[in-house]
């Protein structure tokens, strides 16, 4: 049986695969967001989600090829 610790590990490395980790990412995200500018978060706790979601999903994938680089997301 696996450990949360592994669980969580391979959640976090599958992430780019699973599209409703992404979207309840966003919700969070858009959650924060209006938590932020009500001034209940700070800044970082909010940048903190920013980052992985922008790492996870938006950030550009490349692979380098003998034919140039490929964008894969």
């Amino acid at each position: 049986m696996k450990s949360r610790y592994q669980k969580a590990i391979d959640k976090l490395n599958n992430a780019k695969n699973d599209m409703k980790f992404r979207y309840r990412t966003e919700q969070d995200l858009i959650r924060m967001k209006k938590e932020k500018e009500l001034g209940n978060i700070t800044y970082e706790e909010y940048y903190d989600l920013q980052w992985f979601y922008w790492e996870t999903w938006l950030d550009p994938i490349t692979v380098t090829t003998p034919h140039g680089s490929i964008i894969l997301n």
